[in-house]
């Protein structure tokens, strides 16, 4: 219910839902906008930065991030914009900053970032009828949401897997074995 389709990005936050993930009127989950503060920051990432497993705004780091601001420079008013979505890539934040976050004009942007953020929409989707096919593939999306997320919490290990063997792999005996020649030579 607070998740709504965007031909631009897919999907976004729905301006001022209610409840534990409430969000602002402009569509963050955030405090209320104050457009008159005198330094702006503008945070964009996804699900770390805007909260996952946070049920109160008050403790996300963007809210923390502008209540310490406030603290340790009382004459300024800033405001921590916290524009992260969950499920974001880098792809999508940086269309979020083209159309909306610049013209919040905001003085510092502090992009959160996490290695499955690169990923891209894919080509074949982009190909097929452009925008409409974008609008319709998030229509269906944002539709199924509970039924993707019920599949990717029963399969966690199979979804980490690929991102932690090559972790994995630096562990493993078999590559000691071609470096010890290069520890033991003398200079």
């Amino acid at each position: 219910p607070f998740v709504i389709p965007d031909a631009d990005l897919l999907w976004r936050l729905r301006p001022t839902a209610g409840g534990p993930l409430a969000t602002n009127e402009l569509g963050l989950r955030d405090a209320p906008y104050r457009a008159q503060a005198d330094v702006k920051i503008l945070v964009l990432g996804d699900s770390v930065a805007w909260g996952d497993g946070i049920d109160e705004i008050t403790r996300t780091f963007p809210y923390l991030l502008e209540r310490r601001l406030s603290a340790r420079d009382p004459a300024r008013t800033f405001e921590v914009v916290n524009a992260a979505v969950p499920g974001y890539t880098t792809e999508q934040e940086a269309t979020y900053l083209e159309l909306h976050g610049l013209t919040l004009r905001p003085a510092a942007i502090v992009v959160q970032f996490t290695l499955n953020d690169v990923i891209t929409r894919p080509p074949w989707l982009a190909r097929w009828r452009g925008r409409e096919a974008l609008r319709a593939a998030s229509g269906f999306l944002v539709r199924r949401a509970r039924a993707i997320a019920a599949v990717a919490r029963a399969m966690p290990r199979r979804a980490r897997e690929p991102e932690t063997r090559p972790g994995r792999r630096l562990g493993e005996p078999s590559w000691r074995g071609r470096t010890a020649p290069a520890r033991e030579r003398k200079p």
